[in-house]
């Protein structure tokens, strides 16, 4: 079937309700109908959700073959929680028939292209793709076609139940025993944890690993506690280095500033354009994002003839 584009869409990818892109505006109006999470009744009162291993805490989830996996990718490059969780699944539960949805994935998770290689991992729905698993995907290893969402696109799909997550595994720079847990105070920090939001309100079960136990309450949390199944603690869930690396390329643009692509870290050439419109630069601090983003609008409307902001897919 052509879509409104032009391209000539295979029908057997147009199941389960998938429609052709039928043009701007389309959906505008219609209505969507949610799916109801899963939720389990906890009469008992708990101390604490501390697991011992990963694989403890897929076997308390009723993790199984056909299994889907959800993960965010707010530590970019530098993650390990995806490759030991989808380890953890196949070497010491051999389970198999796994899709993984995440939120993105790059070179971090080239260990999981092994596993579609050997037909562990059959089906994979993203908001990126890079790396070795970009390669056997486009190789067609795969057994089932990838579905790739943009950022929005996304969590519309999970609360619209055409993506139900089994477990959602939630890699959290600091959680406290019950499972309250945020991207900053700890050795791994990495910011917001919002991918993992959604994930973690419609999915059956919810894990989250973190390297850094904080006192109870951690708040305010991005994943909260009420949510949580389990939570177990690791030497370290990713290099911070490697989390702040860009997962898109960089492309030449004669009207784009060289540092429109990552406008929250500061260079010396432009550092002090904003100092006056954000009384006080701190660096590339999350402080410093949220005055950036507060003024950009305002400093635009300005400076328009010599400022241009851009959003980039992170």
């Amino acid at each position: 079937m052509r879509n409104a584009v032009g391209r000539d869409i295979p029908d057997y990818l147009l199941t389960g309700g998938k429609e052709v892109y039928q043009g701007k505006n389309y959906m505008d109006g219609k209505y969507m109908q949610k799916a109801a999470p899963k939720t389990r009744r906890y009469e008992k009162p708990q101390e604490s959700k501390l697991v011992e291993t990963i694989a403890d805490a897929l076997r308390q989830c009723g993790c199984k073959d056909g299994c889907t996996f959800s993960f965010h990718h707010h530590l970019r490059n530098g993650d390990y929680v995806a490759n030991m969780v989808v380890q953890a699944a196949v070497e010491e539960l051999g389970i198999k028939d796994i899709t993984v949805a995440a939120t993105s994935l790059g070179s971090a998770h080239d260990v999981i292209a092994d596993y579609i290689e050997d037909g562990r991992v059959i089906g994979v729905q993203t908001s990126g793709i890079r790396g070795r698993i970009g390669d056997v995907v486009s190789e067609g290893k795969l057994k089932t076609p990838a579905i790739i969402r943009s950022h929005g696109g996304r969590p519309r799909a999970i609360e619209a139940g055409e993506v139900h997550i089994d477990i959602a595994v939630v890699a959290a720079p600091t959680s406290d025993c019950v499972g309250n847990c945020r991207g900053i105070g700890g050795k791994s920090n990495c910011g917001s944890l919002g991918y993992a939001m959604t994930d973690a309100k419609y999915a059956d079960h919810v894990i989250v690993v973190t390297d850094t136990l904080v006192d109870f309450p951690n708040m305010p949390a991005s994943v909260e506690a009420i949510d949580v199944d389990a939570v177990v603690v690791v030497d370290s869930i990713g290099d911070p280095k490697k989390s702040l690396q860009r997962p898109t390329s960089k492309r030449a643009s004669p009207s784009r500033p060289a540092w429109a692509a990552r406008p929250w870290l500061p260079t010396s050439s432009w550092k002090s354009t904003w100092t006056s419109a954000a009384s006080r630069w701190a660096g590339p601090s999350a402080a410093s994002a949220a005055r950036w983003w507060s003024c950009s609008k305002r400093v635009r409307s300005a400076r328009s003839s010599t400022c241009r902001t851009s959003t980039w897919t992170l």
